[in-house]
C-alpha cells in the first residue's frame, strides 16, 4: 500500500505468484472513533510509515438518520456545473506554458518566505513526516480551486493552515 502512495505502480513476485499493478491509483476514506485512532497506530505502523501518508480529518459524529436522503438534483448540478468551470479553467492554462504535458504553478517569492519559515519550524517528528510533501500537493489543489495561476501568498496561507490542522490531528492521538 505505502508504494502505491509514491507511485502508480506495484510489482512483487513470489515462489508462487507474481503480482503486478501498473497505472493504478490508491485512495482511501475511511472513518473510526478517536480510542480507535489512539489505538490503532503501534510502533511497527508507525516504523512503515503509514501515518505519515494518510491526511487526518477530526470530527464528531451524531445519529441523525439511519439512510441518507438522495441529493437533489439541483444541488448535483450545482456541484457538476462548478466543477466543469474549474476543469475548463485548468484547460485554459495550456495557453500559459505548460511542461512536459504538466501545468508548472509559479510559487511568489512572499508565498515562498511563508512555506520555508513554515518548514523550518516544522518539529523533528514522527506525526512532522511528509507534511511538507503533502504541502506542495494541497497548494497547487488549493490555487485550482481559487483559479489562481501562481501559488500566492493567501494560497500558501491557507496550505499552511491545513498542514498545521493536520499535525495537530495527527498528535492526537
Amino acid at each position: 500500500i505505502n508504494t502505491l502512495f509514491e507511485a502508480n505502480k506495484y510489482h512483487n513476485a513470489t515462489k508462487a505468484h507474481k503480482f503486478t499493478i501498473d497505472n493504478g491509483y490508491l485512495s482511501i476514506l475511511g472513518c473510526c472513533t478517536r480510542d480507535t485512532y489512539c489505538s490503532m497506530f503501534d510502533s511497527a505502523f508507525l516504523d512503515i510509515g503509514f501515518l505519515n501518508r494518510i491526511f487526518v480529518v477530526c470530527g464528531k459524529g451524531e445519529r441523525r438518520f439511519s439512510l441518507p436522503p438522495p441529493i437533489h438534483r439541483d444541488a448535483k448540478h450545482k456541484i457538476m456545473s462548478g466543477l466543469t468551470e474549474v476543469f475548463d479553467w485548468v484547460l485554459q492554462l495550456e495557453d500559459h506554458g505548460r511542461l512536459d504535458g504538466k501545468y508548472a504553478f509559479e510559487i511568489e517569492p512572499e508565498a515562498k518566505l511563508l512555506f520555508d519559515d513554515w518548514y523550518k519550524q516544522l518539529p523533528n517528528s514522527i506525526f512532522a513526516k511528509r507534511l511538507d510533501t503533502m504541502g506542495h500537493r494541497l497548494m497547487m489543489l488549493i490555487a485550482v480551486s481559487a483559479r489562481r495561476a501562481t501559488i500566492d501568498a493567501e494560497v500558501m496561507q491557507a496550505t499552511i493552515s491545513l498542514l498545521n490542522y493536520e499535525l495537530a490531528a495527527r498528535e492526537s492521538a
